[in-house]
């Protein structure tokens, strides 16, 4: 299987490109699957990426998903839409689809993954009442795009594909902060991991996910959670309390368990020692609480690149020791302050986190 046999699957269901939404042949289950799995091909090849991009078909599954997500009737043609114009009156048909917190987090890990989206800084977010209109008004131009380059044979729709996504990722931030039920850790973790991927993340966004996430943490979590999370924050450079909490958590977790830290894999110790010194050295207003938890998050690291370095690679270690200079761990600052403007720990055991340090390098 590959992103040409999706592609042909997709086009042979009567509708399910041309249709609004998918003409009711793809459900919730369908489109986020069928994503993801292009996803994971595109990510690994550059050259399938290109491929799938420049593929019309392509760009129509992501209008019929895009408007199945902005909760269009798909009992509803194209020409009946263009005619009335009024996406409330569509939605009244009762004729649409609703996707799940795990389809929607799956989504959106897609479209980072296959860097489909503008960043925030060329196409600014939009989380208001309206991002449903402005979805449906892009699909068809999109689908509009597709029928003229085709003709031409030209990419047209390439840059209008590029603004759905966006304004995708843009809803599904929209719908995680309205929701009424909550994400679980995984979901969140993924969604926190994509918006800062694709450069669309919001602060209120953040922090309502964050919450969540850190009300369902435990050590029977997966590591990856709390590394992608905490990378995440790092990445958006993003502060609240519900960053402060995440790694709060982390740090009593890692001190406390050692078993769990033997779950830990090498990037993602290193992922979320770059996390946490790329939060705390961009934060003026760091709490004592905050250095505490960086001090014992890089203990854990430094000591497990003593305990297993062949299990590291060379970024791995090029991250965590970049870590450890960046947030002076090991180093007091009377000695660094001369050279360097970079952020110090108060620390309980100087004498001892140099030596750890030390080891670790």
């Amino acid at each position: 299987e590959n992103t040409e046999d999706i592609l042909s699957l997709l086009a042979s269901l009567p509708g399910a490109l041309s249709k609004m939404a998918g003409g009711g042949q793809l459900n919730s289950v369908n489109f986020s699957t069928a994503l993801h799995r292009m996803a994971r091909f595109c990510s690994n090849n550059r050259a399938i990426r290109k491929k799938t991009l420049t593929d019309p078909r392509f760009a129509l599954f992501i209008c019929s998903l895009s408007e199945a997500m902005a909760g269009m009737d798909y009992t509803l043609s194209l020409s009946e839409y263009h005619e009335s114009s009024d996406i409330n009156s569509s939605k009244k048909k009762g004729k649409s689809l609703s996707f799940t917190s795990r389809e929607c987090s799956n989504i959106a890990w897609s479209i980072a993954k296959i860097q489909l989206a503008p960043p925030a800084s060329a196409l600014p977010l939009d989380l208001s009442n309206e991002l449903n209109h402005a979805i449906v008004a892009t699909c068809l131009k999109c689908r509009s795009q597709v029928l003229e380059g085709s003709r031409e044979r030209q990419q047209l729709w390439i840059p209008t594909l590029s603004l759905l996504s966006g304004q995708l990722l843009d809803a599904i931030s929209y719908g995680s902060n309205k929701a009424t039920t909550s994400f679980n850790t995984q979901e969140s973790a993924n969604l926190l991991w994509s918006l800062a991927t694709a450069q669309r993340a919001d602060k209120d966004v953040f922090e309502h996910i964050s919450s969540s996430l850190v009300a369902n943490l435990s050590t029977q979590t997966k590591p990856q959670e709390f590394s992608n999370s905490i990378w995440a924050f790092g990445k958006s450079r993003i502060h609240c309390k519900g960053q402060e909490l995440l790694l709060r958590y982390t740090a009593d977790a890692l001190k406390d368990d050692q078993l769990f830290v033997d779950k830990w894999k090498s990037n993602e110790l290193s992922n979320a020692a770059w996390g946490c010194a790329t939060i705390l050295s961009n934060k003026s207003n760091r709490s004592p609480e905050e250095d505490a938890c960086a001090v014992s998050i890089l203990r854990t690291v430094a000591n497990e690149l003593i305990k297993r370095p062949d299990d590291f690679r060379s970024q791995e270690i090029t991250n965590s020791c970049w870590a450890m200079a960046t947030l002076g761990f090991g180093i007091s600052a009377e000695t660094g302050s001369a050279s360097n403007d970079y952020t110090f720990l108060m620390t309980d055991d100087p004498v001892g986190d140099r030596q750890l340090m030390e080891r670790a390098l």
